[in-house]
């Protein structure tokens, strides 16, 4: 294992975000076609996905992996956690719900996607052993 403590964040934009900005996008279009009354609405709803989005993408920005000798430490916010490697059970990357399995029956489930899940999944695989035949 390195010295130093590894962090693993993710950089993708979160789908939720992007479906928000197509939706205030959309109602913006709405709100200058239509007459006076349902454009207010529609300049709410679209104010109202506005602020749903950027607070989707600040939360997204808040979560992280630490990886840091023998301990992983998941960090949403203010909120973390820290787990010992050794209570590691399994490491299930393609499950949605529990990618990460302890020894006491409960799972996380990394805030991760894509490249950046595949690398966590990559340091937190113990080291494989090759017996010479």
């Amino acid at each position: 294992m390195t010295a130093a403590p590894v962090v693993i964040r993710s950089r993708s934009t979160p789908f939720f975000s992007v479906a928000c900005a197509i939706l205030v996008v959309y109602f913006v279009i709405k709100a200058l076609v239509l007459d006076a009354g349902p454009a207010v609405f529609s300049m709410v709803l679209g104010a109202v996905m506005a602020v749903a989005g950027l607070w989707w993408l600040w939360r997204a920005g808040q979560r992280a992996v630490v990886l840091d000798g023998d301990q992983l430490i998941i960090r949403r916010g203010r909120r973390s956690r820290v787990y010992s490697r050794a209570e590691i059970v399994s490491i299930d990357l393609s499950s949605l719900d529990h990618q990460i399995v302890f020894t006491d029956g409960s799972g996380i489930r990394l805030p991760l996607e894509g490249r950046a899940l595949i690398e966590a999944g990559f340091l937190l695989t113990p080291p494989r052993r090759y017996r010479a035949v």
